[in-house]
């Protein structure tokens, strides 16, 4: 699903084509937003009450994406990375 940078590595060596920059050149930071409340109440010596909720949403994960048509830049089809995946808990 994600892409190490042996990853990278080998597809590199084995002769895939790649359009790899400096590692974070290009890439906005991760934006995350995240919140947690709680409630707790003690019912009596022995019992209590616990409630807890969590969410947390965080945009601009980094994926890789494959160009298949050649722009000028590159001789045939190359992988890039780039902001654009997504995640919520």
């Amino acid at each position: 699903m994600y892409y190490t940078a042996m990853d990278y590595r080998q597809q590199m060596n084995t002769g895939g084509y790649f359009y790899i920059s400096p590692v974070g050149v290009g890439l906005e930071p991760v934006r995350t937003t995240q919140y947690e409340i709680g409630f707790k109440q003690q019912m009596s010596d022995n019992s209590a009450l616990k409630v807890t909720g969590f969410y947390k949403n965080q945009k601009g994960l980094i994926q890789a994406d494959r160009v298949e048509e050649y722009l000028g830049q590159f001789e045939g089809a190359y992988n890039y990375v780039r902001n654009g995946a997504f995640a919520t808990t």
